[in-house]
């Protein structure tokens, strides 16, 4: 799953911790989010997507349930990261990387240690990952649906279409 893209999760677990927290932890790495799948627990990855496994309209969605959100930018927000990372190049020594997207600054980034994460480029990557969550991830539609609710999976791309918006 991560060795596709060149990253792989590289830490020990000292402390007691939950199977899940810890599935979360290595998942994060690849920007991914574990999944329960029958008896099993799996990973989805965040990525790109061209083909919607199914449509909801007005037809097939609960009436009145329909709502989009959109966040707007808060000047406040954080635009760039600091992060830190073990890297074992270095003796296993704490080390950080300032990451911000083009036309960020570098005034007060937020501070956030990795676990998992022991290279530099990975870390430098996984924080324009989440900066670019950030600054373009900002809508959000949340609506009830009947049995059809069951044919999309969490992580796959489906088209939706309202008369309350002007596109579908």
């Amino acid at each position: 799953l991560f060795r596709s893209r060149g990253e792989w999760f590289d830490w020990t677990f000292r402390d007691p911790i939950t199977v899940w927290d810890a599935a979360a932890t290595i998942a994060a790495v690849g920007r991914a989010v574990p999944m329960i799948t029958g008896s099993l627990i799996t990973m989805i990855r965040d990525g790109p997507a061209e083909i919607p496994v199914t449509l909801f309209t007005p037809e097939n969605m609960v009436q009145g349930s329909f709502e989009w959100d959109i966040t707007l930018w808060n000047p406040n927000d954080y635009d760039s990261l600091e992060l830190t990372y073990t890297d074992p190049a270095t003796g296993y020594q704490q080390e950080q990387v300032l990451v911000t997207l083009p036309g960020g600054t570098t005034n007060y980034p937020n501070q956030i240690t990795l676990s998992g994460i022991a290279d530099r480029t990975m870390a430098y990557r996984y924080g324009l990952y989440l900066l670019a969550i950030q600054r373009y991830v900002r809508e959000n539609i949340v609506f009830e649906t009947g049995l059809e609710g069951y044919i999309p999976s969490y992580g796959d791309l489906i088209a939706v279409s309202h008369d309350a918006t002007e596109w579908a």
